[in-house]
């Protein structure tokens, strides 16, 4: 993270998206940096399903 957030505006670049919401919202600038080997979720993907089912299976759907 570049600096503390802060409050700020939907951007109009956004155009209609999120339009639901209010305005109101936070900017937190972030410097990313390029992986020399990018993350390929598909090789993953089994252990995603496991974890993701894991934390939810105990979450009672009325």
């Amino acid at each position: 993270m570049e600096k503390n957030y802060i409050e700020a505006a939907i951007p109009p670049e956004f155009g209609a998206t999120g339009a639901q919401r209010n305005n109101d919202g936070y900017l937190v600038k972030v410097n990313w940096t390029a992986l020399s080997n990018p993350l390929k979720p598909k090789y993953y993907i089994q252990y995603i399903v496991d974890t993701v089912f894991e934390r939810v299976k105990s979450i009672e759907f009325k």
